[in-house]
């Protein structure tokens, strides 16, 4: 899959995209993954579907954004197939992904053609309040792989992210591991 990006509300974001003519499949990816989840669904359904997915704001390559509303997800997904030049796409998503997919097929059904969800029903009442201690910056890729836990590691060890972070008014640098939580 190909790395592309496009600019929506002064936030840059960024997608893989298998390429190819076959009918459009925007993947939607759940909370701290990203687009690179669907690589092995795109290369297992070429060329008749052309998966393209998308980094969802503050995730994986994507900019952070100041704002992370309902209304700001579907505002990129409106925003990405426009970019893409289609008029109707087969939505798929997963948790965070579903639940835009969900919102933006019933206020956009005339672009929608078909909804694959995965994990997550139409009423979203789970509480995520274990992720709490993922987020923030960690020493080393192995302390935050600790923090994570061996259940849910290799679902987001793809979202880890080396960072360079200042240190002493920025006089010195050190290298530290962050999640996309």
């Amino acid at each position: 899959m190909k790395r592309a990006q496009f600019q929506h509300n002064g936030l840059k974001l960024s997608y893989l995209d298998a390429g190819g003519e076959g009918r459009v499949i925007a993947a939607l990816h759940a909370h701290w993954l990203e687009g690179v989840t669907y690589s092995n669904l795109a290369a297992a359904v070429a060329p008749a579907w052309r998966v393209v997915a998308l980094d969802q704001r503050g995730h994986g390559y994507s900019d952070h954004a100041p704002s992370y509303t309902r209304e700001d997800y579907l505002g990129d997904l409106s925003a990405f197939l426009d970019h893409l030049n289609t008029d109707e796409a087969v939505l798929m998503g997963n948790s965070l992904g579903g639940a835009n997919a969900y919102q933006y097929a019933a206020r956009h059904p005339e672009r929608v053609r078909a909804l694959v969800i995965e994990d997550i029903g139409a009423v979203i009442d789970a509480d995520t309040s274990f992720t709490v201690p993922w987020a923030g910056v960690f020493p080393d890729r192995e302390t935050l792989a600790e923090r994570i836990g061996q259940r849910l590691l290799p679902y987001l060890v793809d979202s880890f992210r080396q960072t360079s972070a200042s240190r002493d008014g920025g006089l010195s640098a050190s290298t530290e591991w962050r999640s996309l939580a």
